[in-house]
């Protein structure tokens, strides 16, 4: 289900179940006034034309930034957002595989973890086929 890059960033970012995890921080009072001060162009970093990296690749290294820091609900969405988006586990699972060699198994484990929760999820959901 190849998709293309606006449609990719769309999936990432704005996906209703990729963003679930967020809601209650969504929903808090203060956090328009928070949204408002980090008002820094964080999509340029994907969207920005001196870019190099194709945003398939740039997201695939967002993913293991985040799966290194342990920002665990960061992976969990992005790995929601990237297979709505198109990739497939395997593609998601070479980056834990890449982590593994490169950072450690524990990062590594906790991101396959994730990844096939996340496929679980979006099974349940009826957003991919029971095959993937």
């Amino acid at each position: 289900m190849p998709t293309d890059d606006d449609a990719l960033l769309r999936w990432v970012y704005g996906d209703e179940i990729s963003n679930a995890v967020y809601q209650p921080m969504l929903d808090a009072p203060w956090y328009r006034k928070l949204s408002q001060d980090m008002s820094v162009p964080q999509h340029e970093v994907f969207q920005g034309e001196s870019n190099l990296l194709s945003v398939r690749e740039r997201m695939l290294v967002n993913l293991a930034i985040l799966a290194v820091l342990g920002r665990e609900r960061s992976v969990r969405s992005r790995c929601h957002g990237l297979l709505r988006g198109g990739f497939v586990p395997e593609e998601l699972a070479e980056v834990f595989r890449q982590v593994a060699m490169y950072v450690g198994m524990p990062a590594a484990v906790e991101g396959s973890l994730i990844l096939a929760e996340s496929v679980r999820d979006l099974k349940a959901a009826g957003v991919l086929d029971e095959d993937v």
